[in-house]
């Protein structure tokens, strides 16, 4: 949580202008509204999505096993697979034990890297044309 947050909000940039005897430049961007997946939902998957849901951000949970009647309790969205949870989240933090079942989930790879980060080079490229990134209702 707290790397989302420091990415949000220009921590580095932010700490390097005060060290120069600036100001603070930008407020940064809200946590509020982002989609934050959640690659296993046990006990620390259940804090991070209570954590997640205290900055006012949409959760959304996959692993293998996961019911969706334990999202449905937590309020949490779930999603079907890996592949559905990286295209329609703007983070992902991995919350399952290592075990032989879990060590080809969760992880990024190839095709996970493409699916997740597609969305953001458009992003960057809609930005570049001075088009909208994102329409908000």
């Amino acid at each position: 949580m707290l790397l989302m947050l420091a990415q949000s909000r220009g921590l580095v940039a932010e700490v390097a202008s005060m060290r120069e005897h600036g100001w603070q430049r930008e407020l940064g961007r809200d946590l509020a509204g982002l989609d934050l997946g959640l690659i296993g939902l046990g006990k620390i998957g259940e804090q991070m999505a209570t954590l997640g849901k205290a900055f006012g951000m949409n959760i959304h949970a996959w692993s293998p096993n996961l019911l969706t009647s334990r999202c449905e309790s937590l309020g949490v969205q779930y999603q079907p697979d890996l592949s559905t949870l990286m295209t329609n989240t703007d983070s992902v933090s991995v919350h399952l034990v290592l075990s032989e079942r879990s060590t080809h989930l969760g992880y990024v790879t190839e095709q996970t890297w493409k699916v997740f980060y597609s969305q953001t080079i458009e992003a960057i490229e809609a930005w570049q044309n001075g088009t909208p990134i994102r329409q908000l209702n």
